[in-house]
């Protein structure tokens, strides 16, 4: 079944790979580079995963296009979640909660980690984050070497 998922993720060393994945390969991403000691170790991740027959095909731009009209959505799930999970949260990693977007045909869900140094608030944050910079994280991502 097709699959698209949009993933964020800091490194311990404070690099962020934001990046898209259709069907398992990733076809748009960007990186900010951390600090110069270098650790690969990932800090934390979130995950914005779709799943479904009526999900676009094509090409990557059009993928993004689709997932940009879709910001307001998203951002309101996003939120919500984060409101969820910043009461605080067990030790029940991965967070993984179904996002209601009404897209019939698809399925999505959000899902994310984070080190047990990091507090469900401080995950939460992170959720807010990319929720209220949807369209710009999107609009960043380039074309993936191959």
């Amino acid at each position: 079944m097709p699959q698209i998922t949009f993933y964020r993720q800091e490194r311990l060393d404070g690099a962020i790979r934001t990046g898209l994945d259709c069907d398992g390969s990733t076809v748009l991403e960007s990186f900010e580079p951390g600090s110069p000691d270098w650790d690969s170790a990932l800090l934390w991740f979130v995950d914005v995963r779709f799943v479904g027959d009526a999900l676009p095909s094509g090409s990557a731009e059009s993928v993004r296009v689709w997932l940009s009209n879709l910001d307001a959505a998203i951002a309101c799930e996003l939120h919500r979640v984060a409101d969820e999970i910043s009461v605080g949260i067990d030790k029940e990693w991965p967070v993984k909660r179904t996002l209601a977007l009404g897209l019939e045909g698809i399925e999505a869900e959000v899902a994310g980690s984070c080190t047990n140094r990091m507090t469900g608030r401080e995950f939460a944050t992170r959720l807010r984050d990319i929720a209220d910079r949807w369209v710009d994280l999107l609009a960043n991502l380039v074309l993936a070497e191959v």
